[in-house]
């Protein structure tokens, strides 16, 4: 009777090692999984931060560019630049977008 005791106790011991072993490689696992996410994510958010600064940057020189030509009347400047009026359009709005975005 004891040696059946016995047995079943190592068996026992033997599930809750195998039962630590795998929580703790799940665990290992989840980690790495959050790193590579948060890997990734600050990727994205540079990419974002990037195309903002540009956009930014783009919206910037149209601003320069109307104070230095001294253009005030908007229309004009619209139907002779279309291209550059799209882009600083579309700076406007991105930028607009981001930081409502943000609240």
């Amino acid at each position: 009777m004891e040696n059946e005791n016995y047995g079943l106790g190592d068996t026992a011991a033997n599930v809750r090692d195998r039962v630590s072993d795998f929580g703790n490689k799940a665990a290992d696992t989840a980690a790495k999984a959050a790193d590579t996410a948060k890997s990734r994510v600050a990727a994205i958010g540079e990419g974002i931060g990037n195309a903002a600064a540009g956009a930014r940057d783009r919206f910037d020189d149209t601003v320069e560019y109307f104070r230095e030509q001294g253009i005030s009347d908007v229309t004009k400047y619209v139907k002779s630049h279309p291209v550059q009026a799209l882009v600083a359009a579309l700076a406007l709005g991105f930028v607009a977008g981001q930081l409502l975005r943000r609240d």
